[in-house]
């Protein structure tokens, strides 16, 4: 079994990563920093610590002018960086997949990921408050997304079952 490693990018604060080797051995998880370097040196370390089959991140393909900030810049060259990461780091070309943003965007609506759910729970502002939660365990919108991305990868590209019922 491959094992596969994914990406929500962000060029600055949080990237959502999940990295997957079977069904009982997996993490979710985010990597902080504050630019699109410092973030590609922790996916690297990522990398070579995990040695990935598979590498997949999102990408979009949309970037509008009126929201070209430093955030969105940072994005752009963060997802640069990982195309060269897997390059570096050995893997081969047929085992990379840049995901569309759109087509997380379409798994997510259509509520296709067994195991993954969305909650309204009370804030700590007594305000209801929706968070999202794999497995039972709440995770972030940036682990929901490279948990959408590995569905993307694992049973659409590799045509291989949702590991989780």
């Amino acid at each position: 079994m491959p094992s596969v490693l994914t990406f929500d990018p962000s060029g600055t604060t949080k990237t959502g990563y999940l990295y997957f080797q079977d069904h009982q051995t997996y993490e979710l998880g985010e990597i902080m920093a504050e630019s699109a370097v410092e973030q590609a040196k922790n996916a690297d370390i990522l990398i070579k610590n995990k040695k990935p089959d598979i590498l997949a991140w999102e990408y979009s393909q949309f970037f509008k002018a009126n929201y070209a900030n430093n955030d969105l810049i940072e994005l752009i060259y963060f997802n640069g960086i990982l195309n060269w990461l897997s390059y570096i780091n050995n893997i081969a070309p047929t085992h990379t997949y840049k995901i569309v943003n759109l087509e997380v965007q379409r798994a997510l609506n259509n509520k296709e990921i067994a195991g993954l759910e969305q909650k309204q729970v009370q804030g700590k502002t007594g305000r209801p408050k929706t968070c999202w939660y794999f497995r039972n365990k709440e995770i972030s919108i940036h682990e929901r997304d490279a948990l959408t991305v590995f569905f993307i990868v694992w049973t659409l590209k590799l045509k291989k079952p949702w590991p989780w019922k």
